[in-house]
């Protein structure tokens, strides 16, 4: 069985032996027992290839509907498994959903996290000569995106969308070991509420409603920035780190947006309404149950429920022992109670009585819920159209709540977008203090004398392959969109909600 605990075991602070370091080390530890801890044990000694890539490939999604959303994270390498230690039959620790993380020492002694999540299952890989295994594995948009993890958040007033993300990553567990790094919401709304959807999903509205951006980090903390963003550039890419035979500036039809339309939707609370009725009469013996879950409608239209109103015997239900109701008034024994979600509940009727009967037409269930009515505020730039043509954006978030706040993303969007800002994708060259420090979100500076290029750019992909069997070498690729001037706009640190024109 091959180990990898470096001096006391103390993984943290190895230095992967005697002498000083000449390159790259990197270390890939996976809680195979499932304890919640690493041990100590680097499978990243045992990989003969390595690839990983993070984050996304555009700013806008294609079809012009909105943002893109963030991709789930992946990793792929190849283990020697010279002693059958990643066999499951004979080591019962081997399976999938086992925590990782993967990070890299550089010789300079600085240690970049490079990726966080779960493994999948192990692949053996039973060809001629040496044995080998086959790890995969996804960051946390993996969780949030599984189906197993849709999210009901009950009906939510005067919230901040950090605090509503907290919600919601409360809900689905989300590992403490990942972490969280959200910063203050700037908008407060109103009213929110989840409802049976992907936390992901969840997540990018809350985000995007507000113009924020969300991405996961390289050590797994789930990380949101609102649209008051001011960060420091960690250091200047120029000509000496790029492969310049790949650089490549994102063409202005990819990026250009000159008519923008961001729909607000603005709620209302409506008071004391119907929200479900029953279709048919409800049969129960002495002392049985029903249980049903309803949907709470207004108008036609889904709506999330406030409050409920306990409904009222002899006024919102009526209970006879015969179905056309005649017989026996039975009300006073049915109880009825409700557990409420956010825009359905699960409704229980009990028949307390000694009497069998019927819960007649109509039950009706009524509350406070909200309805909203859209509108929506589009802004162009005629210039911009009669150069590049009509490209649009259309935004329609469920969280912009206020006309101002649309027309205002509306307004800053245009000027941002009419005119083709460049957006960057390029190789860097080996030089692993700069190559493993572009993390998701970082903002460094670009002068690249030779192409004309100089500014102040953000990371949004960057994917890294071992050239080599050892991981001497590294080539990583980044995208970079340029970080927005902000003029005259003089603007608070990002932790507190307020700009000052």
């Amino acid at each position: 069985m091959t180990f990898a605990l470096f001096g006391e075991g103390k993984f943290g602070e190895f230095q992967f032996g005697a002498g000083v370091l000449t390159r790259p080390r990197f270390a890939l530890e996976i809680d195979w027992d499932n304890d919640g801890f690493f041990d100590g044990r680097n499978d990243g000694l045992l990989l003969n290839s390595l690839k990983w890539e993070r984050g996304k490939r555009y700013i806008i999604s294609s079809n012009g509907g909105g943002f893109e959303e963030e991709m789930t994270g992946s990793i792929i390498g190849t283990v020697l498994d010279l002693d059958g230690w990643y066999d499951p039959f004979t080591n019962p620790n081997i399976g999938s959903g086992r925590n990782f993380r993967l990070w890299v020492r550089t010789p300079s002694d600085q240690v970049f996290d490079l990726m966080a999540g779960t493994i999948g299952e192990p692949v053996i890989e039973n060809g001629r000569g040496t044995p080998r295994v086959q790890l995969s594995g996804e960051d946390g948009w993996g969780l949030l995106r599984d189906q197993r993890n849709r999210v009901s958040v009950a009906f939510q007033q005067d919230i901040y969308g950090d605090d509503a993300m907290n919600l919601l990553l409360d809900k689905i567990g989300w590992p403490r070991a990942w972490g969280r790094d959200l910063a203050q919401g700037v908008d407060q709304h109103p009213f929110w509420w989840a409802d049976d959807k992907s936390a992901a999903q969840a997540l990018f509205d809350l985000a995007f409603s507000e113009m924020g951006k969300i991405w996961i980090a390289g050590d797994g903390s789930l990380t949101f920035r609102n649209r008051h963003l001011v960060d420091t550039s960690i250091f200047t890419i120029t000509d000496d780190d790029v492969y310049l035979g790949s650089l490549k500036v994102l063409e202005p039809w990819d990026v250009v947006r000159n008519s923008v339309r961001v729909t607000a939707t603005i709620p209302t609370l409506q008071e004391g309404i119907i929200l479900w009725q029953s279709l048919e009469a409800i049969r129960l013996t002495a002392g049985e149950s029903y249980e049903k879950f309803v949907d709470f409608t207004y108008n036609g239209s889904s709506v999330a429920v406030e409050s409920l109103i306990a409904p009222v015997a002899g006024f919102d239900y009526i209970a006879n022992t015969n179905a056309d109701g005649t017989g026996v008034n039975i009300t006073a024994a049915i109880s009825i109670g409700i557990d409420l979600f956010s825009t359905n509940g699960k409704m229980t009727v009990r028949n307390n009585g000694s009497q069998a009967g019927y819960v007649l037409v109509p039950l009706t269930i009524r509350g406070n819920a909200m309805s909203s009515q859209q509108t929506t505020s589009e802004l162009e730039s005629e210039v911009s159209m009669q150069r590049y043509g009509t490209r649009s954006l259309d935004l329609a978030y469920p969280w912009i709540h206020n006309e101002n706040i649309a027309r205002y993303i509306a307004r800053r969007l245009r000027d941002r977008l009419s005119t083709p800002g460049k957006y960057l994708s390029f190789a860097m060259k080996a030089n692993p203090d700069k190559q493993f420090a572009m993390d998701l979100g970082k903002q460094v500076d670009v002068d690249i004398v030779s192409k004309g290029i100089s500014g102040t750019f953000r990371v949004y992909f960057v994917r890294g392959q071992w050239t080599d069997p050892a991981g001497l070498n590294t080539n990583t690729d980044v995208i970079l969109e340029p970080v927005e001037d902000r003029g005259d706009v003089w603007t608070v640190p990002d932790t507190v909600p307020m700009v000052v024109a």
